[in-house]
């Protein structure tokens, strides 16, 4: 009954670590999304101080993790 009550447990932590994960993967697909629309940004800007700040709010976004 021990061994019940402790595999009902990891199953429980592992759903909920299943869960997480998929949480962080969807971050990681909005993340890499955003930083491929500010790279294109970045690629298409006509001026350099444009192109400065596209990389500056870039590399803000990464610092942050968002």
């Amino acid at each position: 009954e021990l061994a019940l009550g402790g595999v009902k447990d990891l199953y429980t932590t592992s759903k909920e670590k299943d869960s997480e994960i998929e949480s962080l993967k969807s971050k990681v697909e909005i993340l890499e999304s955003e930083m491929a629309v500010l790279k294109s940004r970045l690629a298409n800007s006509t001026t350099q101080e444009d192109r400065i700040a596209k990389l500056e709010e870039l590399v803000s976004k990464i610092g942050q993790g968002e």
